[in-house]
């Protein structure tokens, strides 16, 4: 096994995504998870493989709680559910598990921290870089042709509905994958956005790459600039007095109270409970591995005081379904802000000049295993 990160580290982050923490609790059957992830995807999916997956989410969480994870339970020993399709669980907890377990396998080996590409080899031969390049498509062509065997093939048209706020569909249309893009979408993905971070553990006002890491087949690298959250929160307020809203990540499950779904860091007051006062700060926290981005939300409003002109509350929008929060909205303090927000994504003409110039450095190249950029939600 090769992993470029480390497998007791690699993977999700956060309480968990559904391969981690699906679970369907009493009065619902696997045809009610395979109806909910239809809707979700918009009905682009294959029920067959749906139906498969759900039939066994119920005993691989099972089998990881015999395997030493531990699971919220209520006094009468059943799972504490989020939802009716997901179990409360600590996703970090997962990672170092999995681990131990695959290490106990005798024909296994593990290397972490290495990229293993025949191009790799190919290059140390010498081979030009047009021959690899023409290596790269071959070797993606048989990723394509294994995913389609297991998924299918992805659709060449689709049709669509959109609905108004009340669920009334007001339009139905046929689109291809690039006609729905551009009507719905159309901007230039790649040219007309920034990524901004806010990490206490780097030096701010750099330029940073993530190496290997993209997410965009015609893209580039994760490219960042580092930011106080002071010179971050202007430019988002800016964008949403503009009715945009943006994709922020962060997180999530400190100090929230999901049923009310506020995330302050009076919810709960820990040191009382514990009897230690905890005094890591944000930089503290990510250096030991204690906090880092996990969740990915969209920032939708923000609540400013008129006597200061500061943002006291922010709104975003999650998307664990309308029975959390406030028909699936949350809240965040400014404070709880400052601690555990990460990264937003906004579109340069939000961003001011004295800002801009900044992304002309040269960037500072960060491994693809870097904590920070650990695969979330």
């Amino acid at each position: 096994m090769a992993e470029k990160a480390d497998i007791k580290r690699s993977g999700c982050l956060a309480a968990g995504v559904n391969a981690l923490n699906a679970y369907i609790s009493g009065g619902h059957t696997p045809q009610d998870y395979v109806e909910y992830a239809r809707k979700d995807a918009e009905g682009i999916v294959r029920d067959d493989l749906l139906l498969t997956i759900a039939e066994k989410v119920n005993v691989v969480t099972e089998d990881l709680e015999k395997k030493g994870l531990v699971i919220l339970k209520d006094k009468d020993g059943n799972y504490v559910t989020r939802g009716w399709r997901n179990v409360k669980i600590n996703g970090e907890n997962i990672k170092p598990l999995l681990a131990e377990n695959v290490y106990k396998q005798k024909n296994v080996r593990v290397i972490n921290h290495i990229n293993i590409t025949d191009l790799k080899y190919e290059g140390e031969k010498g081979t030009s870089v047009k021959a690899l390049e023409e290596k790269k498509v071959e070797m993606l062509g048989k990723v394509y042709h294994m995913l389609t065997l297991a998924y299918g093939v992805p659709p060449t048209e689709f049709t669509w509905s959109q609905r108004d706020k009340d669920g009334k569909v007001v339009s139905t249309d046929k689109y291809t994958p690039l006609s729905f893009y551009n009507k719905l979408w159309g901007y230039d993905l790649n040219n007309d956005y920034v990524l901004v971070m806010n990490d206490p553990s780097r030096e701010y006002y750099k330029v940073y790459q993530i190496e290997y890491d993209r997410h965009t087949y015609d893209g580039h690298d994760w490219v960042y600039l580092n930011l106080p959250n002071e010179e971050v929160k202007p430019m988002l307020i800016a964008s949403l007095k503009d009715s945009t809203a943006m994709y922020i990540s962060c997180d999530v499950n400190k100090f929230l109270n999901r049923q009310k779904g506020v995330m302050d860091l009076k919810n709960f007051d820990y040191e009382s409970l514990l009897g230690v006062t905890m005094t890591m700060d944000k930089k503290e926290r990510i250096i030991t591995h204690a906090s880092a981005s996990s969740h990915a939300m969209t920032l939708i409003a923000v609540d400013i005081d008129k006597a200061t002109s500061k943002p006291t509350k922010w709104m975003v929008e999650n998307s664990w379904g309308k029975e959390n929060g406030f028909k699936g909205n949350y809240i965040m303090t400014d404070e709880w802000f400052n601690e555990y927000m990460f990264r937003f994504v906004l579109n340069k003409k939000y961003v001011p000049e004295s800002i801009a110039k900044l992304l002309k450095q040269k960037p500072i190249k960060l491994p693809a295993w870097d904590p920070m950029f650990a695969p979330e939600e």
